[in-house]
């Protein structure tokens, strides 16, 4: 069951990296992108292609917000279960080891899923930033 406990808290503290740490870095850096193509003289400048641009970022950093918690909760919720059965030295019968798991793949499966929409997010964004550059530069 310590294994168990120990699987838990790995993938507690991993649901936060990898990934998600360098797209938000992508997200932050075309956000600054946008602000530089779109202000001129004093003046931000926003059109339809770099709001297009902005919205999809801004959704991706709110998605963002969402996968840490959808994942933070849950695995909370599997964390405080094992560990209860561990102080009271009551070991977790098959059948509930099997639910805590089957709760594990279906939270990784749901947190998966966010990943790749917001991962899908940046190309699309990146759409309406080119765009922009190709307006300027005519």
């Amino acid at each position: 069951m310590q294994n168990l406990l120990d699987k838990f808290e790995k993938v507690f503290s991993e649901q936060t990296k990898g990934s998600s740490t360098v797209s938000r870095q992508i997200v932050f850096a075309l956000i600054a992108l946008i602000w530089a193509i779109s202000y001129d003289k004093g003046i931000l400048k926003v059109n339809y292609y770099t709001l297009f641009s902005l919205l999809f970022l801004l959704v991706f950093l709110i998605l963002d917000i969402v996968q840490s918690l959808v994942s933070s909760t849950r695995y909370r919720k599997i964390f405080y279960t094992v560990r209860e059965a561990i102080r009271n030295k009551v070991p977790l019968e098959k059948e509930e080891e099997n639910k805590i798991l089957s709760y594990c793949d279906k939270t990784d499966e749901l947190t998966y899923k966010i990943l790749v929409i917001k991962i899908g997010m940046i190309p699309i964004s990146l759409i309406g930033i080119l765009l922009e550059l190709i307006r300027i530069v005519k």
